[in-house]
């Protein structure tokens, strides 16, 4: 059962991470997400379709760049769960918690990396709303 579980963690992990990187803005008919919402594409291009284009859409607005980092700590979380299943797995939850925050707070903090990306995708700062 441990194994499923983990396996579902790893492909969760993959299907979210594919529909962040095929995400676009253009697509979303949010008007805080796209000025241009009544413009917006009519064809779906994410990789989960309409539910993932929603998905990515908020993780971005709340995550920002953290949220290609979630997937990337879901995956890597996944793996060695399903490769030792015996190690304690609080301390790489905690520490990977907190790795994610001080990743988005580091990156609303600092003034130059993915500054042009987050205006790309609207959103106000790389960090999102938790490195507010």
């Amino acid at each position: 059962m441990d194994i499923l579980r983990n396996v579902a963690l790893i492909l969760i992990a993959l299907l979210i991470g594919g529909s962040l990187l095929t995400y676009k803005v253009s697509e979303v008919g949010w008007s805080y997400l796209n000025p241009d919402a009544a413009h917006a594409d009519d064809a779906c291009t994410n990789l989960l379709s309409l539910p993932g284009l929603y998905l990515s859409g908020l993780l971005y607005r709340f995550l920002g760049a953290g949220a290609l980092y979630l997937c990337v700590l879901m995956l890597v979380y996944g793996v060695l769960r399903l490769c030792t299943p015996r190690r304690p797995q609080a301390g790489m939850l905690v520490s990977g918690g907190l790795l994610l925050v001080s990743g988005c707070v580091s990156l609303t903090l600092q003034p130059w990396v993915l500054q042009q990306w987050a205006l790309h995708l609207h959103i106000e700062t790389p960090g999102g709303f938790l490195g507010y």
